[in-house]
């Protein structure tokens, strides 16, 4: 106890006045430390919230800004990636992954409209053993733009399968045919080939001519491709994805449809705003009425023109819906079939390529104020609408990725 207090409880005067003396120094010790604590924590206290929003902010932007497995997107995007290990329909979106694993998503379900399906009979069994060695089946590519079409097809033997090329400006001779086919095949897949990349500018907003999109990625030197068949068609292309492009615009328009298309993004792990779904939803509905995109014969005609188109053989056998999210990897289908019989064929989707087909589109066309976000979810809806306008509801659809994705 102060000596201080100790004289004032013994009575003496002395410390009367020593303790007065000692109370007024600290109060006014205690007021002025008060002052200088309070605004010192004050202050401190802003840094210390400005730095932990400013490790928010960076670790907020580095997670939201990877989209569509390793699609760059600016901050503010659309599109968020899903947690890993969220649980959608039964099925866990991965996380952490190994090369070349596989998720098996389920089949297309009920929205799905189209007559593609798994055979039941004894080819049922190929869904099965495709998965086995499925990431035996990808080859490397060094394309990273979108020059081949989802098809499960083959090209078909020369000379049917060169005549396209041969009616082309920029036609390769015959004997350097076999090279250009070999890397068509072998490049992205998407739906239509490079018709989804023309369909994700218009239905993300821009009313660009596919004559004038084409010509720019031509002049730029960005790979056109596309596909007919060897069938015979009536104003047809023999592409599903071309011929079927007002009913998947009029899927996307709708809302029970929109819904299921939204949620196949998010078992892709995606997830997209309602908003940015709602803007392409309305857009496609303005497309089915516009002469914006012409017939699919005249698509046809101009990828030809422009481009290179190669001629698919046969009829559709395809046991699944591949979601390839590997970069540089795309499936081979002639080892597909090599390795499981004539009647193994597979959709193919070569997700990785998006975003740098995308940025190479923007670069090309000069598109004004592009919204990347838009352009990709355009670019993702139109490939899951083409499935399900293609593909019966028992179709299956597996994930395929690769570590850290």
């Amino acid at each position: 106890m102060p000596t201080g207090y100790v004289l004032k409880l013994s009575g003496s005067a002395v410390g009367k006045k020593a303790v007065e003396t000692a109370a007024k120094i600290d109060i006014g010790s205690i007021l002025y430390n008060f002052g200088m604590v309070t605004i010192g924590n004050t202050i401190g206290g802003i840094i210390l919230v400005g730095v932990l929003c400013w490790i928010a902010f960076q670790t907020k932007g580095e997670k939201e800004r990877k989209v569509g497995k390793g699609a760059v997107m600016k901050q503010g995007y659309s599109i968020r990636a899903a947690a890993p290990g969220t649980v959608v329909s039964g099925t866990v979106v991965p996380g952490a992954t190994t090369p070349g694993t596989v998720v098996d998503l389920g089949a297309l379900g009920p929205q799905a409209i189209g007559r593609i399906s798994p055979q039941s009979t004894a080819e049922g069994s190929l869904f099965k053993e495709t998965l086995k060695i499925l990431d035996a089946l990808y080859s490397l590519t060094s394309q990273e733009v979108v020059t081949s079409c989802i098809d499960g097809r083959s090209v078909c033997p020369a000379p049917e399968g060169l005549y396209a090329l041969e009616k082309t400006a920029s036609a390769p001779s015959p004997a350097s045919g076999a090279n250009r086919l070999s890397a068509l095949e072998k490049g992205p897949d998407a739906a239509g080939a490079t018709l989804a990349l023309w369909v994700a500018v218009v239905l993300s907003g821009h009313d660009l001519p596919l004559e004038g999109f084409l010509r720019a990625l031509r002049d730029d030197g960005v790979p056109i491709g596309g596909h007919s068949d060897d069938h015979e068609h009536s104003g047809a292309s023999g592409c599903g994805a071309n011929d079927k492009l007002e009913t998947i615009l009029q899927l996307i328009n709708n809302e029970q449809t929109l819904s299921c298309i939204t949620g196949l993004a998010k078992g892709l792990g995606m997830v997209i705003e309602p908003k940015c779904a709602a803007r392409l939803a309305r857009r496609a509905g303005y497309l089915t009425e516009s002469p914006l995109l012409g017939t699919a014969a005249q698509r046809l005609s101009l990828i030809e023109e422009y481009g290179q188109s190669v001629v698919l053989c046969g009829g559709h056998s395809e046991q699944l819906i591949i979601i390839n999210t590997v970069p540089k990897t795309t499936l081979n289908r002639s080892l597909l079939k090599e390795r499981l019989g004539e009647n193994a064929a597979a959709f193919n989707v070569d997700l990785w390529a998006f975003e740098p087909s995308l940025r190479r589109v923007v670069v090309a066309t000069g598109l004004k104020n592009p919204d990347f976000d838009d352009l990709f979810a355009a670019l993702l809806f139109y490939n899951l609408a083409t499935a399900l306008v293609l593909c019966g509801p028992e179709m299956r659809v597996v994930l395929r990725s690769s570590k850290g994705t």
